[in-house]
């Protein structure tokens, strides 16, 4: 018979809440890149309830340095969600996945937010940093000559993607990085590294649309964009994938640590 408070009983109910917040509120930014704000309110009801619970029942797995280790990821993710990096969503859920589980499975130290927000970000690092750099060395010469900055020129080519202006204007969530803009009777090339969360899309491809009526851009011209990525989807497979990577990961820490002990 499992004991009321035996960790991994606490850990998994935890963690599959936290899973099954993650594929519903992901399903719900990939499909309309909004998230019901209320969605987050039964989910965080039942995190503070199973906390409390825990410490009623005396989980010794936990305790308030574990707590306030485990706030560190949200925190980092709220910082860039207050500079316009990312939206308030991705903070919130992160949130809630440290609160339902704010201390790892039994053998493990690392709370599991922090290792989540690593896996997450190493996950959109692989599958789409890299990705787009190695494509983009084809256009490195291109964002040079009218960026003219080494600084843009390295960010956008690992962020933006080389389209025409007429497949842009079939587009929902992509954010123009380098894009003509009207300037009197001519058109100037616009180049930034980034893009606020609460920009349209939508603003732009008419601004756009608007100069190729005029004439004062091909539809042809190609622009860079990048996606307004759902990072939840990436804290969904940090998520997943922190039961399988964290034990091998901390053991190689340990390995590292007891080397360097002996050097």
């Amino acid at each position: 018979m499992v004991s009321i408070v035996d960790p991994w009983l606490f850990f998994y109910t935890g963690y599959f809440i936290a899973v099954a917040m993650l594929l519903v509120t992901s399903y719900m930014d990939l499909k309309t890149r909004e998230i019901e704000p209320r969605i987050w309110i039964p989910f965080g009801i039942i995190a503070i309830a199973l906390l409390v619970a825990r410490v009623y029942a005396g989980d010794e797995s936990i305790g308030y340095l574990y707590i306030l280790l485990s706030l560190i990821a949200p925190a980092i993710l709220l910082a860039l969600g207050m500079v316009g990096m990312m939206g308030l969503a991705d903070p919130i859920a992160m949130l809630i996945v440290a609160i339902l589980i704010p201390s790892p499975p039994p053998g493990l130290l690392i709370p599991p937010s922090m290792f989540i927000l690593v896996l997450s970000s190493l996950s959109m690092l692989f599958s789409l940093v890299i990705p787009i750099s190695i494509y983009n060395t084809r256009y490195l010469q291109m964002i040079r000559r009218i960026c003219g900055s080494l600084y843009l020129t390295i960010v956008i080519a690992t962020t933006g993607i080389a389209m025409p202006i007429e497949r842009f204007e079939r587009t929902r969530f992509l954010y123009p990085l380098v894009y003509p803009e009207k300037s009197g009777d001519s058109i100037r090339w616009i180049c930034r590294a980034s893009f606020n969360i609460d920009e349209d899309p939508g603003e732009h491809r008419a601004r756009i649309r608007a100069l190729v009526e005029t004439g004062l851009i091909n539809r042809k011209e190609r622009i860079f964009v990048t996606w307004g990525v759902p990072y939840i989807l990436f804290i969904l497979i940090g998520a997943i994938l922190y039961p399988i990577l964290a034990p091998y990961a901390e053991n190689i820490i340990r390995s590292l640590y007891i080397v360097s002990e002996k050097t």
